[in-house]
């Protein structure tokens, strides 16, 4: 979910403006579009905005600025208490590596660009930012790079966001300021000023050193995926330029440590891009198409999937309220010998399972000899999310369902599952929701409940099992 949170707000089609040429080469993400209203058009349809709403606003007041709709409309100008519709042209999120060499440390920087030209914002947001004196709580400073008058807005409590990692040394706590202005046109606003100055230099047609662009992990993943006309988002994270990020930011040591098991298991991924078309059929809300770059090869996980499906037609149990809807092959039959290579490649894992890990080998092959290739993945509700909140379900191709059932019923009341009858089927639940429940960021059904029918074995929320068992 969090991926396609944050692909559904990036495009690239043709602009005047591209962060891959404006951003270094050890960028760790790029999120853009060539249509902003688009965007924000689509984002409304499917009930995003209302959702963000709903999460940053108390009523009619945005919890940040302390405004309401109508008084943020009346600052920028416009007279009738609302706001235009939101520029129609290019819009990019950058994320990058910063280096603090005075100290020795590494950080997260962030840019954020609009091209607010041939709109109403232009004049109105300029306006704005030359007669912004203060904030409560910030103060603000006029200040000069590159001869352009840009509002360095300062914090005394820097921003702090909780990364859950913080015991790896892996916190963002460094954003203490933010500059802002609008130049050419474009709205301009960053962490830190010598990524605005590089933004500055693109804008003024000038090349910088090593940019994105040039980078040629960015350029395999490119072009991977195909940018029509008819797509309205395109995003690229690359996970080479993450990881050598997190890195450096743990002082712990640890990141040193998990990463080659992660590797080994996932596979080794570089880069990944999406594309995406908002409503591009009557039937459709959103089309999306994945590109994932592995310079050393196909490995781990991801090395056992491949598109060739047995059918391209949509089963029965994927119902009306689908939000997203997967079906890949997955190669089961290597399951063990992955396995064991893993075990072999991570000295930790060696010395933990030594001799016990031809044996688990072998268990894992006894589930694995009873599936086939076929995987699905479905999820379900409803935007802006709900008490129902989202649901989801795997159904892989079961080719002995007999087999499979004596090895659940083995298995999983020993891991604490319960059983149950529903409709003439065997289910079994387990609860792992619990504390975890409670750090969701929107309601979420953590139960797991499996079952075999119809070819298939079920694995994923109780309500979804159920309903595929109907």
């Amino acid at each position: 979910m969090l991926i396609h949170s944050i692909f559904v707000l990036s495009t690239l089609v043709q602009a005047d403006f591209s962060l891959d040429e404006a951003l270094q080469d050890t960028t760790i993400a790029i999120l853009e579009t060539d249509d902003l209203n688009r965007v924000i058009q689509a984002s409304e349809s499917i009930g995003l905005c209302d959702f963000l709403c709903e999460t940053f606003c108390d009523g009619n007041t945005c919890m940040i600025t302390g405004t309401s709709k109508e008084e943020c409309a009346a600052a920028l100008g416009f007279e009738d208490g609302k706001c235009p519709k939101p520029p129609s042209g290019y819009a990019g999120i950058g994320i990058y590596p910063v280096v603090d060499y005075e100290v020795g440390t590494v950080g997260l920087g962030g840019v954020l660009v609009a091209d607010l030209r041939k709109s109403k914002w232009e004049e109105a947001v300029q306006s704005c930012l030359t007669q912004l004196e203060s904030i409560d709580g910030y103060s603000i400073e006029t200040v000069k790079l590159l001869d352009r008058d840009v509002q360095m807005i300062s914090s005394a409590q820097p921003l702090s966001v909780q990364t859950g990692m913080e015991q790896f040394g892996l916190s963002v706590d460094a954003i203490s300021k933010v500059y802002i202005t609008v130049t050419d046109g474009y709205l301009v606003a960053c962490s830190e000023p010598d990524g605005m100055a590089s933004i500055f230099s693109s804008l003024d047609g000038e090349t910088i050193s090593d940019p994105l662009a040039d980078n040629e992990t960015y350029q395999a993943i490119s072009s991977k995926i195909n940018v029509t006309e008819d797509d309205d988002a395109f995003g690229v994270v690359m996970l080479e330029n993450l990881a050598d990020t997190l890195m450096q930011m743990d002082s712990s040591g640890m990141m040193m440590m998990i990463a080659p098991m992660v590797k080994s298991l996932v596979g080794d991924i570089d880069a990944i891009a999406e594309t995406a078309q908002f409503n591009p059929s009557s039937d459709l809300t959103m089309k999306i198409e994945y590109g994932i770059q592995m310079n050393d090869g196909r490995n781990g996980l991801l090395g056992l999937l491949s598109d060739d499906i047995n059918s391209s037609d949509i089963p029965s149990f994927v119902g009306p309220n689908t939000l997203s809807y997967y079906h890949v092959a997955f190669d089961f039959a290597k399951l063990p010998e992955l396995f064991t290579t893993i075990v072999s490649e991570n000295p930790m894992l060696s010395m933990q399972l030594g001799e016990q890990t031809p044996q688990i080998a072998s268990s894992i092959a006894l589930y694995a000899e009873t599936l086939g290739n076929d995987l699905m993945y479905v999820s379900s509700g409803a935007y802006p999310a709900d008490d129902n909140g989202i649901t989801s379900l795997i159904a892989i191709e079961c080719i002995n369902e007999a087999q499979l059932n004596n090895l659940l019923v083995m298995m999983l009341p020993s891991l604490g599952a319960e059983p149950a009858d529903f409709l003439g089927y065997q289910t079994y639940t387990l609860d792992l929701g619990g504390d975890m429940s409670m750090m969701m960021p929107m309601p979420m059904d953590l139960s797991a409940t499996l079952a075999t029918a119809g070819s298939y074995l079920f694995i994923g929320s109780t309500s979804e099992v159920h309903q595929a068992l109907r």
